[in-house]
């Protein structure tokens, strides 16, 4: 495959992600806004510490099954075998019915201590227990968006994704208007019942031959699976730990206020490269897996998915940097101004996030799940370390801090990484890509500190309308002219998503 071949399909799956994305921050906007109007940082604390508590639970209840199940039946469906591909599909639903119900007791029966350990008391121990119902309806839903995944009807996964959010805004947002801040719980648990039954409605329809499977054969497959999901499961649990834990810190140390505060910054700071993140997860990942054993093509996709995505969400970064202070307001209330503070670092991790995702996906298509977890663990390590530092230095705004120094630290260690399992380096055009647009980003992030605030916006708004006009004109030149227009019009258009 060319280089330009490379590009275009990057771009293509992107922009069907990436027109999901868009309607899922527009609901997401709407769903802050009424927690944040009506339950202030409290209600945006109390949110974000459930969704980690769900996060967290979930991640281990679905033992990794959903990233191994990718691969499996993306492997048997690619081998065109279709009683090997009904097999792999009806023993990864058989176990993900068993793990779920697992994952969901066990909730149920530690509440007490997951409240005293994340609240400090057991006050909240009747939510948590609300919580268990959720886990269940993750990790089966993560299993059916596994199965579209591993077939590759992005089309579908857009769909899942719009649906299940708009259908559980439209359910949950009545609940936090009736109940306050004992609605957050129910809210939370609606969004996961919603989710479960849309992914339903979309994964019936990939054809899966009827058989008798025993439960000896079943057995005997879903220990494959698990093996290979063990690693990921580690690592997955290690990151959603860590977040859960720095919001902890941060709880314990300052309050649940100051835990809103960062949950909004961070929304924020992720909600914009939502959408390149997404078409990572869901084409990106099958298409490396598949050329896994080709280190030159690996090489290649890795660096071209790294400039496009860094480009595609360079004129997002700049943006929220001019004008994040504004946007605070304006999706949540006054009350959260000071969360720019946090954000502002947080810009800057994202944008390395965005430079080393490719190269930690790299791992996991190599099925290098040991050295995946070591990679995992040292840096989820270093992160929870220069988060406890930086809240005794800065406060809350050291909580932000600390995010760009983990992806600062995670990119240097994913390129060694990289370099040693397959001979990667960055090329000649990523390095100047990166180059021109981290100066960017710094300029930006050091704009936001300039006062009077009029003049900061001024600067950030010229930074932003230059250097994003700049980033497109590379892309075009990265794909071709005609290729550039008429996926540049897909990227935010509804149709593509409903047609795709």
């Amino acid at each position: 495959m060319t280089e330009e071949n490379i590009n275009t399909r990057i771009l293509k799956s992107t922009a069907v992600i990436g027109g999901a994305s868009a309607l899922n921050i527009l609901f997401r906007i709407v769903q802050a806004k009424i927690v944040a109007v009506l339950l202030g940082p409290q209600g945006m604390g109390l949110m974000g510490l459930f969704n980690s508590i769900l996060g967290v639970a979930s991640t281990w209840s679905g033992m990794g099954i959903a990233t191994s199940g990718v691969r499996e039946i993306a492997a048997s469906a690619e081998s065109g075998d279709k009683v090997q591909f009904s097999r792999t599909v009806l023993t990864f639903r058989r176990l993900s019915l068993v793990l779920g119900g697992i994952g969901a007791l066990t909730v149920f029966g530690l509440r007490r201590w997951i409240s005293e350990v994340t609240f400090g008391s057991e006050d909240y121990s009747a939510s948590v227990g609300w919580l268990s119902l959720a886990v269940f309806f993750m990790v089966i839903a993560s299993s059916q968006m596994a199965l579209i995944r591993g077939v590759r009807r992005i089309g579908d996964l857009a769909r899942v994704s719009v649906l299940g959010t708009a259908a559980g805004t439209l359910l949950g947002v009545p609940m936090m208007i009736g109940w306050g801040q004992q609605g957050v719980v129910f809210y939370v648990v609606g969004v996961a019942a919603t989710t479960i039954l849309v992914s339903w409605w979309y994964a019936r329809r990939v054809q899966v031959e009827s058989l008798a499977l025993s439960w000896s054969e079943t057995r005997g497959i879903a220990l494959g699976l698990l093996r290979l999901g063990l690693a990921f499961v580690s690592a997955g649990l290690l990151t959603l730990l860590s977040a859960y834990l720095v919001k902890v810190f941060v709880t314990r140390q300052l309050g649940v206020h100051a835990t809103g505060l960062y949950e909004a910054a961070s929304a924020l700071a992720n909600v914009y490269v939502g959408f390149i993140l997404g078409a990572m997860g869901a084409d990106f990942f099958p298409h490396l897996a598949g050329a896994s054993q080709d280190d030159a093509a690996s090489n290649r996709l890795i660096n071209a998915q790294a400039q496009i995505g860094t480009l595609l969400a360079l004129p997002g970064i700049l943006a929220v940097l001019a004008f994040g202070p504004w946007l605070l307001k304006l999706l949540y209330s006054a009350e959260f101004a000071a969360a720019f503070d946090i954000f502002r670092w947080q810009a800057l991790g994202t944008y390395l996030r965005l430079v080393s995702w490719p190269l930690g996906f790299l791992l996991v298509a190599k099925a290098k799940g040991s050295l995946y977890l070591f990679t995992e663990f040292i840096s989820n390590l270093f992160f929870l370390g220069a988060a406890w530092l930086g809240l005794q230095l800065w406060g809350v705004t050291g909580a932000g801090a600390a995010f760009f120094a983990l992806y600062l630290f995670y990119t240097a260690l994913m390129t060694f990484v990289g370099k040693r399992l397959s001979g990667f380096a960055w090329t000649s055009a990523s390095l100047r890509i990166f180059g021109w647009t981290l100066a960017a980003v710094t300029a930006a992030f050091a704009f936001s500190f300039i006062t009077p605030a009029p003049l900061a916006f001024g600067l950030g708004a010229g930074l932003t309308l230059v250097a994003g006009a700049f980033a497109l004109k590379t892309l075009r030149d990265l794909i071709g002219v005609d290729v550039f227009r008429s996926r540049l019009q897909r990227i935010f258009s509804l149709s593509k998503v409903r047609h795709a």
